[in-house]
């Protein structure tokens, strides 16, 4: 109770509300209301004199606009959708022990060298900080999140609940290593046991709609204290199974998923003849499984999914691997800013070099500085293209940096970009992480997909998308284009 007592002295104009939000449900049976009883000293929200308000559609906080807060929201969701929303006003909002509601904190971070010119630099908010009693503290912003109507003296929320359910059906892949998340919460330093805490993060991408892969880098006769079977196989969310490129993986049931080997990121023309080898050998001893490639179109190699960066996706293109018969992945690389050097391969990464090539390209941008907008595209464009799956090269990227005394909850600024590659913060101290913003975000934009693919009057959005590089999204048209 000592952060609410100091936040009480802070302001005389704090309202304190020991009192759990009132459903706009069936009334409570008597023994809901004792456990409500119970419950009440340990759960409050915490306002000043501005009048809480919120956002119908989650965007980030410093693209807000007068018109986009409101105290009152009307919103029809699939039957099993999670409604979540950004939360504005000098708060702390605690829904302890209640499962109908969950509350987050926004941290703010500074962004000194933005990750495109056109991007301003200041303060953003990224770091999602899950609240409680103990740890409240007076945000800025929050996000709520709410599975059923309620409203209190602030605010109204009716949700309306579809009868059909949703299911994600555009898989969105990223590595997240065991053996990395122990190097990183331990400053470079393996520690035996500690890929067992990555667990708790692949519970929370898979939360977020995300399915962690295993690396491509890594053999499965290598793998270090952990089993393949254990890790990647147990957050398998699509029909896509991600498995490791040597190895008795006849031991592994695939026969229920389509599996597919990452076999090469990015390979430059002095390798296309190890590659092309490579490809012929993977087919004779793995038959059935797909083989996958970050490249564009190449006529003469054995290649089963060409995963390609946004703006290689063209007409054009699309037209080649149709008429070969090839599967189309898209994955956003920091290409969509301007990339710049690895700080880890410089001679002095606590240096923050710009890039060399810090302009927008046009494709959506995952950077923690680029709009929000930006992901919500990234799904739209795999109505324009036939795209099967979505890639992201990393999840904690900027943790290899922790080795060098370089601060991920400080300090995200990496190839150019601030957080490219890394969705989930390190929390050094409790060897734990804490998820971001841009992974709800990833989230809603899934939602958003499926509400739009059987919207009736969705070809007059998809008008507005004529290529990866050039589009137009607004917040209006996620309020247009939902349900």
């Amino acid at each position: 109770m000592k952060n609410i007592t100091r936040i009480a002295q802070y302001t005389t104009a704090l309202v304190i509300l020991a009192q759990m939000f009132v459903g706009c449900a069936k009334e409570p049976s008597k023994n809901s209301q004792d456990q409500d009883n119970q419950q009440s000293q340990r759960t409050a929200i915490i306002v000043d004199k501005t009048i809480l308000k919120l956002t119908k559609h989650l965007i980030k906080p410093i693209e807000l606009k007068n018109e986009y807060l409101i105290n009152k929201i009307d919103k029809t969701i699939f039957s099993n959708q999670i409604s979540t929303h950004l939360m504005a006003g000098n708060l702390c909002l605690v829904f302890e022990e209640n499962n109908t509601f969950k509350a987050y904190g926004i941290k703010p971070i500074q962004v000194k060298i933005s990750s495109a010119k056109e991007y301003p630099n200041g303060t953003y908010h990224d770091a999602l900080i899950s609240l409680s009693l103990d740890n409240c503290e007076n945000f800025e912003f929050g996000v709520l999140e709410l599975s059923n109507s309620f409203k209190n003296q602030y605010i109204e929320i009716n949700l309306t609940k579809r009868s059909d359910t949703f299911k994600n059906s555009l898989p969105f892949l990223m590595p997240l290593e065991p053996y990395a998340y122990s190097l990183g919460l331990n400053r470079g330093n393996y520690v035996n046991g500690d890929e067992e805490l990555s667990h708790l993060a692949m519970e929370a991408l898979n939360e977020f709609g995300v399915q962690p892969i295993k690396n491509w880098l890594e053999p499965y006769h290598n793998e270090r204290e952990y089993n393949f079977q254990d890790y990647v196989l147990n957050y398998q969310t699509s029909n896509y199974i991600n498995l490791p490129m040597i190895g008795d993986i006849n031991l592994i049931n695939t026969s229920d998923f389509t599996p597919w080997f990452y076999v090469f990121d990015e390979p430059t023309e002095d390798y296309m003849p190890t590659l092309k080898s490579d490809l012929q050998k993977i087919r004779r001893q793995y038959p059935r499984v797909k083989r996958m490639v970050t490249t564009s179109f190449r006529a003469k190699f054995d290649i089963d999914i060409y995963c390609e960066v946004a703006q290689h996706i063209t007409d054009k293109e699309v037209s080649l691997l149709e008429k070969n018969n090839k599967e189309l992945w898209m994955y956003i690389s920091c290409m969509s800013h301007g990339c710049g050097p690895a700080r880890r391969y410089q001679k002095n990464p606590l240096k923050r070099l710009p890039s060399p090539y810090e302009y927008l390209s046009g494709e959506p941008d995952l950077s923690i500085d680029a709009a929000s907008n930006d992901i919500y595209a990234m799904y739209l464009l795999a109505m324009k293209y036939p795209i099967k799956a979505l890639l992201y090269y990393n999840s904690i990227e900027q943790w290899s940096l922790t080795k060098y005394g370089i601060n991920p909850n400080k300090d995200m600024y990496n190839f150019g970009g601030n957080g490219d590659g890394t969705l989930l913060y390190p929390d050094l101290k409790n060897k734990s992480f804490t998820p971001s913003l841009r992974l709800l975000l990833i989230r809603e934009a899934q939602y958003f997909y499926e509400q739009v693919k059987i919207h009736p009057k969705r070809n007059n959005l998809l008008k507005k998308f004529l290529s990866t590089t050039d589009w137009k999204l607004t917040y209006n048209d996620l309020t247009q284009y939902s349900f």
